[in-house]
């Protein structure tokens, strides 16, 4: 039996109220031209103080292959903000 593989997609956040919404429909678009895989789309949410949280929460909750990580601060040797 063939298996479709899997392809990851991680997106970084950090206030991204506005492009949330956006980069999710496009990449949708995207998987859905290429059937021959499953997608996964992982955003992570760097401490945002808009409501990319909330966006993303949104999103995850309607459609399975999106996880939404919500870090609590800025981490890494360069911060986004």
């Amino acid at each position: 039996m063939y298996q479709k593989k899997l392809i990851s997609i991680g997106i970084p956040c950090f206030n991204e109220e506005l492009n949330v919404p956006v980069m999710y429909k496009e990449l949708k678009k995207i998987a859905n031209k290429l059937p021959k895989y499953n997608f996964e789309f992982i955003f992570v949410d760097n401490g945002s103080t808009d409501s990319t949280r909330d966006k993303m929460r949104e999103i995850a909750l309607k459609d399975k292959s999106v996880a939404a990580v919500f870090l609590s601060r800025n981490f890494g040797p360069e911060a986004s903000g």
